[in-house]
């Protein structure tokens, strides 16, 4: 599972925990909820198409322990991008982005390779 987690300074960092531990941490990590996290990996952040900016990712582990907060903050921390400049093309293409918004057309479907693995794209109608 991947996953974004993000502290009470709005920093985010990309998490991933395999399938193996799913069970254990993951059930308790539930949107917008907050937990103490511990006892984690630290590996470079990377890949073609990155979650956040940090530097660093966390890697849950067997030894990775998951339990309830009492702190409340109800920020979403998103940093959304308005439709204009996403189409402008001037984002880092290396990074997702957060958008609200509302599908009103979907045209065909591209295939493309990345890492020699097949990927669909949507493209807009013409």
């Amino acid at each position: 599972m991947e996953f974004v987690l993000t502290d009470e300074t709005g920093q985010k960092i990309h998490a991933t925990c395999k399938q193996t531990y799913i069970e254990s941490k993951g059930r308790i990590l539930t949107v917008g909820a907050w937990r103490y996290i511990r006892n984690f990996q630290i590996t470079p952040a990377g890949g073609a198409y990155r979650t956040t900016d940090h530097t660093w990712k966390i890697v849950f582990n067997q030894n990775t322990a998951v339990t309830r907060s009492n702190h409340v903050n109800d920020e979403l921390y998103l940093n959304l991008s308005d439709f204009q400049t996403v189409l402008s093309g001037t984002l880092d293409e290396n990074f997702l982005i957060d958008v609200l918004g509302q599908v009103l057309d979907c045209g065909d479907v591209e295939k493309h390779s990345v890492y020699r693995e097949n990927n669909e794209k949507n493209l807009n109608s013409p």
